[in-house]
């Protein structure tokens, strides 16, 4: 969602500049990114952005890309472990 994509360029400014090692000038932990909850069906409908265009809004280097699941959904709303 690109609300999640704009609080998470928010996070990273923070991080950037108001962390202890920002406040001690040591060097900053590299950032990835991992994108949760992917759905390729999604972003071919328009509803959902692309692992590139979240990429350049972040200036990230992609970690990986955890797909969406039901199985997931379903045991997390039904507070049960699921092995995939």
């Amino acid at each position: 969602e690109v609300s999640s994509v704009r609080d998470s360029d928010r996070m990273l400014g923070i991080l950037s500049s108001k962390s202890r090692r920002a406040e001690r000038k040591e060097a900053p932990i590299r950032e990835y990114l991992l994108l949760t909850r992917y759905s390729p069906e999604r972003v071919a409908k328009g509803e959902m952005l692309s692992v590139n265009d979240v990429r350049e809004i972040l200036s990230l280097d992609l970690l990986g890309v955890i797909p969406e699941s039901k199985a997931v959904l379903n045991a997390s709303n039904s507070g049960v472990p699921v092995i995939l």
